[in-house]
């Protein structure tokens, strides 16, 4: 059975980065080595069909759609397979916290907390809500480095605190 190795290979690792998993983490989980993963998300080499069976179950899709161009990953797509899978101990992996970058983008900017100015406690209680501890510094640092997205100003009311927004869409 024939496969279009690009797309499946970018689909493949765009799923993967959804599940805050590296390659390793990802062929741990497949008891694959993590070369056949970087040569499937690659496209560099032909991977049995057998071993791409394997890669499309766990992902929760079939070969067809993960060999779409325009393939996409609903933003509960993290939460479904840890449903799926999260009791099971060879996927525990699933349940560690996603990167703050990943998590900024894909759930708080998703959500209306930055529909008007906080203070970066309600951003931490958010995430902490969700189950993830993230250090208050790299929290800052994140949603600086995502200038693009968010907006950041100085409180007029409490000195030396800034507050976060949603940047508008031009």
């Amino acid at each position: 059975m024939e496969c279009n190795r690009g797309n499946f290979g970018r689909n493949v690792k765009l799923a993967r980065t959804a599940l805050n998993l590296s390659q390793k983490d990802l062929a741990t989980i497949l008891n694959l080595a993590k070369t056949t993963i970087n040569n499937i998300e690659t496209g560099k080499e032909s991977v049995a069909d057998d071993i791409l069976r394997i890669v499309y179950q766990f992902l929760g899709f079939t070969k067809r759609k993960l060999e779409s161009s325009d393939f996409s990953i609903d933003s509960n797509y993290r939460e479904r397979l840890i449903q799926k899978y999260g009791n099971k101990s060879q996927y525990r992996i699933l349940l560690k916290p996603p990167g703050i970058k990943f998590a900024i983008e894909n759930y708080l900017l998703k959500t209306n907390i930055l529909d008007t100015p906080v203070e970066r406690i309600v951003i931490l209680d958010y995430f902490e809500s969700k189950g993830w501890s993230y250090h208050p510094g790299s929290v800052s640092n994140s949603l600086s480095e995502l200038s693009n997205f968010i907006k950041i100003e100085w409180s007029t009311v409490k000195g030396n605190t800034r507050l976060y927004s949603k940047k508008a869409l031009k």
